[in-house]
């Protein structure tokens, strides 16, 4: 959190991948950005209560009668929470509402859906649920929009039959999450319960779980086993296992408080989990709350949103495990209850609700998310086709050596079922003779499922860097050679199959120039919303925002680099300064030296790439400013290779033999030193 100079807002979070600022006080207006699109909401009816700004959001007590309330700024979310210090609060809890580029669509489960343009949800505000001090959990709210001569109203009503016997403090969760999707897993492992004076080694027990204890050396304890996997770098929002009573041995006793608990997932289901390793003392891992199990209760929530955190920032391998413990069945004094739950039922499931993280490959960037967006494919049998495609340069089959063909695939728009992707390759060739030669012309290639094959003939540019294919288009980057072999300028530019128009030709849509400079390296697409500024012919600039994706790419002008970003539609660029026409006026800030082969990597908020000296460089990939207050190097090495990216570390290597891995600071001002491994392979 920073201070803001934006009006009507005293503190922001620019850093994450929604954009979020707060004002100072509880009656102020909250705004979330996201792609493009934004979402504003203030309390009505809320005391003018001056915030207790922190490191991760604001705190507001007394903003209604006897509430706090509270909103925590996490990467892929906004979590505001209400909490209630007495019944005497209000009823129901009202926000007014301002929407930019969203339509509002209530949902039957009580969320909130705001659509973009395409009508996918690019926000959400999740159905809220709420928790009291007895850890009882409920989502017995109603939520409504309504249209006033004022706007849009938000109203959040939580079940007063359920707050007449809370304990107090209540509190209710009303989150705002980014492109929030949702993994619901709704089969258990076999149900197993564990006690040592009953089942030693667990004993499948039927359509039940039970946990609690009759006695000090009777204690019941069961385990969930989810076969799950989430992308790599998601958040988790949160996450809920709900299960359903089944009965109860319920004569000394009215409830059960039971802790959740993540086990290692080494512990395997064939014998790998027995009382030794789940009933051997008490566990002191606990990170998520408690809750109570009531003998008369006909389902329960449980809270396992740290434990899927923690186990999301883990390996991730076998079985997500989690324990299920009376919290006195083990040297305590045990309440001598125990509650059986049905695990057969269709509706126990677990539900993760998450923003989707992102992975970078060389010169391609992909999203991860859903797990309807995995695609898994594999061999049966022997039954699989080998196609071969015949391509050339516009030469002559004789492609520069130096530069071999880069292919890169992806899915087909035009054919979605099939299982063959669609295949990019750019083939930089050669003019003049062998002995003579000059690799001055290229051609691009596009060949799909059915082998048919589209192309483009590049005349006087050398194809440098690895394509990104995005669907039916396809963006190279080269360097336009005259016929010594000299360099002119630098290319970025960008193909669209149209095979309704032309069946076997790719369409040139923009050629960008980088005028007297080059590009060694692969282009990287970015999808988040860019912004630059535009200066009109009086001199007044203006800010404006590229909605429509953007091109990175590291190249060298005269003999300065930089990281430009080009529009994915246009080819002008979202970076920087720029006049009327498109032309750019000021760059970004340079890089410390030229740029090399390095290509650009990037994360949610910043773009990496390596000069052709030994600097590491950063840029936002909001504005292309630069993040670092000073860019890190090692050892003093010329660097060529691109960077890897890894929770927070940065990977690469010099043309000295040094791999070296560095970490990204807390607060993304710079990088440290991590370890490097020497020339000889034998230092680290």
């Amino acid at each position: 959190m920073k201070a803001t100079s934006r009006p009507g807002f005293a503190t922001a979070n620019e850093t994450n991948v929604i954009k979020t600022y707060l004002p100072s006080r509880s009656d102020g207006w909250v705004r979330v950005e996201a792609d493009g699109t934004a979402i504003s909401f203030r309390p009505i009816a809320a005391m003018p209560v001056t915030g207790n700004i922190g490191v991760d959001g604001m705190t507001c007590v007394g903003a209604w009668a006897d509430t706090t309330l509270t909103y925590t700024i996490k990467a892929g979310s906004l979590k505001e929470t209400l909490t209630l210090t007495a019944p005497s609060g209000p009823g129901c809890f009202q926000f007014g509402l301002q929407s930019e580029g969203l339509q509002v669509v209530p949902n039957p489960d009580n969320s909130i859906s705001l659509n973009g343009p395409v009508g996918s949800a690019t926000l959400r505000i999740e159905a809220p649920w709420m928790f009291d001090a007895a850890g009882r959990t409920s989502s017995a709210n109603e939520t409504a929009i309504t249209n006033t001569p004022n706007g849009l109203v938000y109203t959040l009503t939580p079940s007063a039959e359920w707050l007449a016997t809370a304990r107090y403090p209540v509190v209710i969760d009303p989150t705002v999450t980014y492109s929030a999707d949702t993994a619901v897993v709704k089969k258990t492992q076999t149900n197993t319960q564990y006690s040592p004076g009953v089942n030693t080694n667990g004993t499948t027990t039927g359509d039940y779980l039970a946990c609690g204890a009759l006695s000090s050396s009777e204690a019941y304890r069961s385990v969930l086993g989810y076969a799950v996997s989430f992308p790599m770098d998601c958040d988790i929002n949160k996450a809920e296992i709900e299960l359903y009573r089944h009965h109860a041995l319920d004569s000394y006793g009215s409830s059960v408080t039971v802790q959740p608990y993540l086990l290692p997932s080494t512990l395997g289901w064939s014998g790998g989990i027995t009382w030794s390793n789940v009933g051997a003392g008490v566990p002191d891992d606990a990170t998520d709350p408690s809750f109570v199990l009531s003998a008369m209760s006909g389902s329960v929530t449980i809270d396992v949103t740290n434990i899927v955190d923690e186990w999301v920032a883990g390996d991730q391998t076998g079985h997500m495990n989690v324990l299920l413990r009376d919290v006195e069945d083990y040297g305590g004094t045990p309440t001598q209850n125990v509650v059986f739950l049905e695990t057969d039922d269709p509706r126990n499931q677990l539900t993760v609700f998450y923003t989707p993280g992102w992975y970078t490959l060389q010169g391609n960037r992909g999203r991860t998310g859903a797990t309807k967006n995995w695609l898994s494919y594999g061999l049966e049998g022997s039954d699989y086709t080998v196609t071969e495609t015949s391509m050339t340069t516009t030469n002559g089959p004789d492609p520069d050596p130096a530069l071999p063909p880069s292919l890169v695939t992806t899915p087909d728009p035009n054919n979605p079922s099939a299982i063959a992707p669609l295949v990019y390759a750019a083939i930089p060739g050669r003019k003049g003779t062998s002995q003579n030669p000059v690799y001055m012309n290229s051609r691009v290639y596009r060949v799909n499922a059915a082998g048919d094959t589209m192309a483009a003939n590049l005349q006087g540019i050398q194809v440098t860097g690895t394509p990104v294919a995005l669907g039916n288009t396809v963006i190279v980057t080269g360097n336009e050679v005259e016929s010594d072999g000299d360099i002119v300028q630098g290319h970025v530019i960008r193909l669209d199959a149209m095979p309704s128009n032309n069946p076997t030709a790719l369409t040139v849509v923009w050629d960008t120039e980088i005028p007297d400079g080059w590009i060694y390296s692969s282009p990287l697409f970015c999808p988040l919303v860019t912004e630059y500024t535009l200066r009109e012919e009086n001199e007044e600039d203006q800010t404006v925002y590229n909605y429509d994706g953007a091109i990175i790419v590291s190249a060298t002008e005269g003999y300065t680099g930089f990281m430009y970003a080009k529009s994915l539609t246009t080819g002008l660029d979202v970076w920087g300064v720029v006049d009327e026409n498109g032309a750019l006026l000021e760059p970004p800030p340079s890089l410390d030296y030229h740029s090399s082969h390095s290509s650009p990597s990037m994360n949610r908020t910043t773009a990496y790439t390596n000069d052709a000296s030994c600097y590491v460089n950063a840029r936002d990939l909001v504005d292309g400013t630069n993040p670092w207050e000073s860019s890190f190097w090692y050892d003093s090495s010329t660097v060529e290779g691109s960077i890897s990216l890894f929770a927070g570390r940065l990977f690469y290597g010099d043309v000295n033999g040094h791999a070296i891995s560095a970490i990204e600071n807390q607060y993304h001002t710079g990088a440290d030193f991590s370890w490097f491994i020497d020339d000889d392979l034998d230092s680290i």
